[in-house]
């Protein structure tokens, strides 16, 4: 009987690669948009006793898997952006960051929780080699938010370091 033999299913040189872009959400979370999808089966392989089984098995995943990358095209938004964009959400806790920072005094050994907010304020630009994220940088302790203005801010276009830019609002409200 096929149902007592074991299926044995090996994933060897299985390679995945998406071509995708993020976009800024309503709720300042990032959004994937896959457009197209690589899925390369490799040498991969699944086998069963009965050799027919094996075979129609092993083609069935093949062509799954051509349909699945034939489709993202068509269903590539609807498909992934509502399914992925949750599970990054989930996975990068909502964009929220908890710190618990010591006291700057010295010789005091207290903590304060703190929270650090970083939703993007603008879909990133992704280039060659690089991605510029901005993100909102609001530190929270205690629940307390202050009020951020739009401040204008102005990002120097340079490939060979980082920038922190911090708007005046964000500023005051640090300094408060």
């Amino acid at each position: 009987m096929p149902a007592d033999s074991p299926i044995k299913f090996t994933l060897k040189d299985f390679d995945f690669g998406l071509d995708a872009d993020f976009e800024l959400g309503e709720d300042g979370y990032l959004d994937p948009i896959v457009y197209s999808a690589d899925i390369e089966f490799g040498e991969s392989s699944l086998t069963h006793d009965n050799f027919f089984v094996g075979f129609f098995m092993h083609q069935w995943v093949k062509y799954t898997l051509i349909i699945v990358e034939n489709s993202i095209y068509f269903t590539g938004k609807y498909m992934f952006s509502h399914m992925l964009g949750p599970i990054m959400d989930e996975m990068f806790n909502h964009y929220r960051l908890q710190l618990h920072l010591p006291s700057p005094l010295l010789g005091q050994g207290t903590v304060a929780p703190f929270t650090f907010d970083y939703r993007s304020v603008r879909s990133p630009e992704i280039q060659d080699g690089y991605i510029d994220l901005h993100i909102l940088g609001e530190l929270y302790h205690n629940n307390y938010e202050c009020e951020l203005q739009p401040d204008p801010m102005n990002f120097i276009n340079s490939a060979v370091f980082s920038q922190l830019v911090v708007s005046e609002s964000a500023a005051t409200c640090i300094a408060n």
